[in-house]
């Protein structure tokens, strides 16, 4: 399964600054900056992030289905 990450823009929409994020879900700056760019978080931090964004973790990390992952 494909993992869209929509956490660049679920950020920006927040009006959080990054830095507030990050200290806020108790991640480093560089974790953030990871995650930004594509990494996959653990589920403990996706809960955190998307709790501090006021999001759901599916809506910020969008599973995306491929035919051959139906079969």
């Amino acid at each position: 399964m494909i993992i869209e990450n929509k956490l660049p823009e679920a950020i920006a929409a927040s009006g959080y600054k990054k830095g507030f994020v990050s200290q806020e879900a108790k991640i480093s700056r560089a974790t953030l900056t990871n995650l930004l760019n594509g990494s996959h978080p653990t589920l403990q931090v996706a809960y955190r992030i998307a709790d501090v964004i006021g999001k759901r973790v599916d809506e910020i990390w969008i599973p995306v289905r491929r035919h051959q992952d139906t079969e």
